[in-house]
């Protein structure tokens, strides 16, 4: 799967248009069962959920449901992905179905359109999650040794998509020490073994990575990856 990311980083660098990025994307995970995305903002109080929409590739009938019933205000997963930083399965959403109908509600009918299970990446920004990309299927079955694969490829789906729609920030200059670091990290080592590799101490590497983050506007590693593949500072 790792070799898989690596492969769809340089095929969608090439992308010019939303669309063809989830085209790229339901391309690389067909086999596992993925070939339903959506790419959204989180939508304040006064913005409706087609406002804030980079790119969707739903049944159409699920979609317009979704904003005739401006189901984005009771969705479980919408509110948990302001929330945390890690991914998540979609069903695991937290919310109460007794006091919380509209919730139920909009699991039943996510159900009824054969998408009642997903994958959620949320996407962090330097002021707390700024966004979130949903994944899933009629067929969806991913192995947990997928995900760290999936949380890379939709980070880096949204960055690209961003940098397409004009709301990307400019690029930053990393040094050569944090570009190689930031390498080492998406090749899927840990600070220990990049350490060894580079005969560094545990701390100093740690404090590169910070920087490395810092530097991006990310807030976690696999965010300042992705970012740092966007603006070809690093290659797989």
């Amino acid at each position: 799967m790792q070799n898989r990311a690596a492969q769809f980083v340089d095929t969608v660098s090439r992308h010019l248009t939303a669309g063809c990025v989830l085209e790229a994307m339901a391309s690389a995970l067909n086999d596992i069962g993925i070939d339903c995305f959506c790419m959204n903002l989180l939508a304040t109080p006064k913005q409706k959920f087609e406002e804030v929409i980079l790119a969707s590739k739903l049944p159409s009938d699920w979609i317009n449901l979704y904003k005739e019933k401006a189901y984005s205000e009771d969705d479980p997963s919408q509110r948990h992905s302001k929330r945390v930083v890690r991914p998540y399965d979609w069903k695991d959403a937290p919310y109460d179905s007794e006091r919380e109908p509209r919730a139920l509600e909009v699991v039943h009918r996510a159900s009824d359109f054969g998408i009642g299970t997903g994958f959620v990446v949320p996407i962090p920004g330097s002021a707390g999650n700024i966004g979130n990309v949903w994944m899933g299927g009629y067929k969806f079955q991913i192995l947990n040794r997928h995900k760290p694969s999936l949380h890379l490829m939709a980070l880096y789906a949204f960055a690209h998509v961003q940098r397409l729609n004009g709301t990307a920030k400019q690029n930053v200059k990393l040094s050569d020490r944090e570009r190689e670091i930031l390498t080492w990290i998406a090749a899927g080592k840990s600070v220990i073994e990049i350490g060894e590799i580079l005969t560094l101490s545990d701390r100093t590497v740690e404090w590169h990575v910070q920087r490395s983050i810092a530097k991006l506007d990310a807030r976690t590693r696999t965010n300042a990856v992705a970012i740092a593949l966007r603006d070809g500072a690093i290659a797989f």
